[in-house]
């Protein structure tokens, strides 16, 4: 949530930052924990 609230700031379009970021995996939300973690690819 950070990074999409610095790139708002900065005048970075949500769908834009999406696009370059790919979902390659999920780590469900876990009460331990208190987060859910997501990863992406990256690309260029």
């Amino acid at each position: 949530m950070q990074l999409l609230i610095k790139h708002y700031n900065i005048g970075i379009n949500k769908n834009l930052l999406y696009s370059k970021m790919e979902r390659v995996g999920e780590i469900p939300f876990d009460s331990d924990r208190k987060l859910m973690t997501t990863i992406h690819r990256v690309r260029k």
